[in-house]
């Protein structure tokens, strides 16, 4: 803002007078006297004036940031994502914005509204997306958006209204306890007890042959800590719940697993393509039936999002009745 002094100029009316702030200010109808507050007047003279322009020039907006499209905020999102969690959880919202990127990447940031990301969602449903992929695409776009508005590239909004697509239940895969243990006893001699740590630790087959080719170290009696177990969404060691006497059982059982691959492929050999997964699913669900509770279930599956265990939790209705007529007000 560039002003130059108000002028002292004659009013039709015969009085001197200045003109700034939106305001007439007259002087009086003397010249000199009217110089002389046009000079030195406290109120409407010149000092005001140079008061009125200092606040004028504080309260100046700041210079406009250019117009950013959408490609370019995902663009500068998606290396914020990358140095914040890594390439992997890179990758996870590349994958899941590259179709909100398609329909609007070239738009103005400043113009997305929640109106889109609900016409994102019809889309997809109307040709044919599983529920589950909406919901992850739902929930990157509004991370995105979220983010942008933080950052200023676009406008902050109400995001809940687009409402994720109702989930249904998941089926109940779990083994019931009476078959797990005939899998077991007929299993061949070199190959049950490994399911039975499976079952009984909650273990993954390749973090059992981690944990006897002594790939780690033991952090406490029963935790050991697996060194070269990197996970795909944390960058945390992988610890697991193992007792020193379950290794020494699996230590005289022959042959002893040299690679994964050949424990693998024995494991298919009896249990099919499925392998002792499904183990670990059963052990996991029968604990949370049997009311242990959810912060040992984690330890135990080494779940560092606690969410990820109520997958397991399969809610029944009789289950539901019991618990409400245990209820009293």
């Amino acid at each position: 803002m560039n002003l130059k002094p108000p002028q002292l100029r004659r009013h039709a009316t015969g009085q001197w007078m200045v003109r700034w702030g939106g305001k007439d200010r007259y002087l009086g109808q003397d010249w000199e006297k009217a110089n002389a507050k046009y000079l030195t007047d406290p109120v409407n003279g010149l000092s005001a004036w140079s008061a009125w322009r200092a606040a004028r020039n504080t309260q100046r907006l700041p210079p406009m940031r250019p117009m950013l499209t959408m490609a370019d905020i995902l663009e500068r999102f998606l290396e914020f994502k990358r140095l914040e969690g890594g390439a992997d959880v890179e990758n996870f919202y590349a994958k899941h914005l590259k179709r909100f990127a398609h329909a609007y990447g070239q738009a103005r940031g400043d113009l997305i509204r929640a109106k889109h990301l609900q016409a994102l969602k019809e889309d997809m449903l109307r040709h044919g997306y599983a529920p589950r992929t909406v919901n992850h695409d739902l929930q990157a776009v509004k991370t995105l958006l979220r983010w942008g508005a933080g950052m200023e590239y676009a406008p902050l909004m109400d995001l809940r209204i687009v409402r994720g697509v109702p989930l249904p239940e998941p089926p109940d895969r779990s083994l019931p306890v009476a078959k797990v243990r005939r899998m077991v006893a007929t299993a061949p001699e070199t190959l049950a007890p490994w399911l039975a740590i499976n079952y009984l630790c909650l273990m993954r087959p390749s973090e059992v042959v981690r944990v006897v080719q002594q790939e780690g170290e033991w952090e406490s009696d029963g935790i050991y800590k697996i060194r070269s177990k990197v996970g795909r969404r944390t960058r945390q060691p992988r610890r697991v719940v193992f007792s020193r006497l379950a290794l020494k059982w699996l230590g005289q059982c022959e042959p002893r697993w040299t690679r994964l691959d050949s424990y693998s492929q024995a494991v298919r050999d009896f249990f099919g393509p499925g392998g002792p997964h499904p183990l670990r699913h059963s052990g996991a669900t029968h604990l949370i039936r049997a009311g242990v509770d959810r912060a040992t279930v984690d330890l135990l599956l080494g779940h560092l999002p606690p969410r990820v265990s109520l997958t397991y939790a399969q809610i029944r209705w009789s289950s539901l009745r019991r618990t409400a007529a245990r209820l009293s007000v």
